[in-house]
């Protein structure tokens, strides 16, 4: 399917002013200058980004980003995506990127697409039919079948990615 064809239905987001209750530091807070963290598992670097235990979970999550996150409530944050919509038929979704930290969305979402695209098993395993750069630097994702209302498959761990060079 190409991007853009069909009508698009928005999807539920987060509105931006919406604070975070699972931030440990609020945004008006001074930047900290060290943050000690004490980790109870074994760390094995071979495992990212897929963790295996919280330690993992915990470490790899500070390196890679998925496009969308799942607070300590399991309420749905934006990530790499700062919004996203899906057509009637529910099984493409269209990302919006936030501008990414080594250049513009459009260069992220062909890195995004060309990360997954190496892992065909996890792809596979998520339902992920295909994925590829849209228009104006947009992520589009085209599933075997519709998720639910909201894009909670794309928290998935094996999805995440790192946009820092």
């Amino acid at each position: 399917m190409i991007a853009g064809c069909g009508p698009r239905t928005p999807a539920p987001s987060i509105e931006p002013e919406a604070p975070d209750p699972c931030l440990i530091v609020d945004a008006e807070a001074a930047r900290l200058d060290t943050f000690t963290v004490v980790l109870q598992d074994t760390v094995n670097p071979a495992h990212a980004p897929i963790p295996t235990n919280d330690s993992e979970r915990l470490l790899f999550s500070q390196f890679s980003e998925t496009l969308v996150r799942l607070d300590c409530r399991a309420e749905l944050r934006p990530g790499l995506a700062s919004q996203w919509t899906r057509d009637d038929a529910r099984r493409q979704w269209v990302f919006t990127l936030r501008d990414s930290q080594n250049g513009s969305s459009s260069s992220a979402a062909a890195r995004i697409s060309s990360t997954w695209l190496a892992r065909p098993e996890v792809l596979h395993a998520l339902g992920i039919e295909s994925a590829g750069p849209g228009n104006e630097g947009r992520l589009v994702v085209t599933l075997r079948h519709p998720p639910d209302s909201q894009p909670l498959l794309f928290a998935d761990p094996a999805l995440a990615v790192s946009l820092a060079d």
